[in-house]
């Protein structure tokens, strides 16, 4: 990243230092940034939270971390932040500044949370040409056109002419409910429904955002696997332009192919973050 950091690329930023992804310079621009603003700072620490809850989910299905690896982070973290203080460089001149216990703790989280907690990542690729562009389309209009009128066209259940569907998300999601759990980011599921041509055989898994600060509504299209797409297993690919109103990301397993579109790039990639465990 290069762009300096403002009001409207803070949401961004925040993020992308929670995934340990800033450079030096563009960490203590953050850190100056959550010094001055306490609204940040809480901000930063229910983003963590989120984390903790997909950590755990992550943990009971991973062995945990050998303690002697563990001491190892540990130590290098204290080495890193020692007697939580940082240098500042600014116009030629080095200074030491005192950071406050909050920002402390934060950091030594992000520290921790880079070397401990994070788990081996799903590679991401842009390829918006990967899936015919009439298939992205109709996702997208039906995205769009269902959330305006969600709870009228979508029922609870997945239509029973497409169980298959239903037993793949089941299997892959480890859940006896054959829908993503995404209440965590604040968004409920609305229902499923089938969808028309030329995205036949598909479900439409919708969700609202269930609080008053959100508006937008996700949308993840599920086809039984038959080797339609060219999708490499373990990859989670971009399918749509970096101009897109609407964000979409799509993976598969050896059951099913997913398809996830969103109306906000950064609440999209964290709901798929959140169904693969990432």
């Amino acid at each position: 990243m290069t762009e300096s950091l403002g009001e409207h690329n803070v949401r961004e930023r925040l993020t992308a230092f929670a995934d340990g992804e800033l450079t030096a310079t563009e960490i203590l621009e953050v850190l100056d940034y959550l010094s001055e603003h306490c609204e940040a700072l809480e901000w930063m620490k229910d983003e963590y939270r989120l984390r903790v809850e997909v950590d755990r989910a992550v943990r009971a299905q991973t062995p945990a971390v050998p303690i002697e690896l563990r001491q190892r982070i540990e130590k290098l973290a204290a080495d890193l932040v020692p007697a939580r203080m940082l240098i500042e460089r600014g116009s030629g001149v080095s200074r030491w500044r005192v950071l406050s216990p909050a920002l402390a703790a934060l950091i030594a989280g992000v520290l921790l949370g880079v070397f401990v907690l994070a788990r081996p990542r799903v590679r991401e690729f842009h390829q918006p040409d990967l899936v015919p562009v009439l298939f992205t389309a109709s996702m997208t209009r039906t995205h769009v056109d269902c959330s305006r009128f969600a709870e009228r066209i979508h029922s609870s259940e997945i239509p029973k002419e497409l169980s298959n569907v239903s037993a793949a998300i089941k299997a892959d999601l480890q859940r006896d409910q054959a829908f993503p759990d995404l209440s965590s980011l604040g968004y409920r599921y609305v229902g499923a429904g089938p969808c028309a041509k030329p995205v036949e055989n598909t479900v439409h898994l919708l969700y609202a955002a269930d609080r008053e600060d959100l508006r937008d509504t996700l949308s993840v299209f599920v086809q039984a696997y038959s080797g339609q797409f060219s999708l490499e297993r373990g990859k989670v690919y971009t399918l749509s332009t970096s101009v897109s109103p609407h964000p979409m990301l799509g993976w598969r397993t050896d059951r099913a192919v997913y398809f996830l579109i969103g109306d906000e790039g950064v609440v999209t990639r964290k709901a798929s973050d959140l169904i693969l465990h990432r």
